[in-house]
């Protein structure tokens, strides 16, 4: 195995590792202002055990996609605040209410130069599209609010991904 890692590294392979990061718990308001919900007592509890997993993971990001919605936004600078990360941030109107085709296509457009990327947003398009780059046809990965999920492609571009299936390395 050794001689076959040596080997990819001289071929100019680059692991990608890409995160998907569902919203933390947030207040119940009326359905027609859903984009508007803030992070509820209970969402925050569930940051504080995230961070702490986070930081035993020494957790960095080179590029953020987050959905522009409230909630998302919280759980992003909560994490980057206690983490003392410093990311590219973009916040997407795209990412709300989305596709898994859409997800594909926000990655599959990222520069080589990040290594590492995050997609904040919601169910159940987060799930789907975490099962799906994992072929995971049974849909095994069902995300609570503030799951994270890691997941590595062995490849050079974003827009290889389709033709890797990702490995898990974990899911909190």
């Amino acid at each position: 195995m050794y001689s076959y890692y040596i080997y990819k590294l001289k071929c100019g392979y680059i692991m990608k590792k890409l995160y998907l990061l569902r919203h933390a718990a947030s207040q119940f308001i009326h359905p027609s202002a859903d984009c508007n919900k803030e992070i509820s007592s209970k969402g925050i509890e569930e940051l504080e055990w995230l961070t702490a997993i986070l930081s035993k993971y020494n957790f960095s990001v080179n590029i953020v996609l987050c959905s522009t919605a409230t909630r998302t936004k919280q759980t992003w600078k909560y994490i980057s605040e206690k983490l003392s990360l410093d990311s590219e941030e973009e916040f997407l109107d795209a990412l709300y209410n989305t596709s898994t085709e859409v997800m594909l296509e926000l990655i599959s457009n990222l520069s080589a130069q990040y290594d590492s990327a995050i997609i904040i947003s919601h169910n159940p398009t987060i799930s789907e599209f975490a099962n799906n780059l994992l072929h995971n046809h049974l849909g095994i990965l069902n995300f609570g609010t503030a799951n994270i999920a890691c997941i590595n492609f062995n490849v050079r571009k974003w827009q290889e991904i389709t033709n890797d299936p990702g490995k898990l390395e974990w899911f909190v």
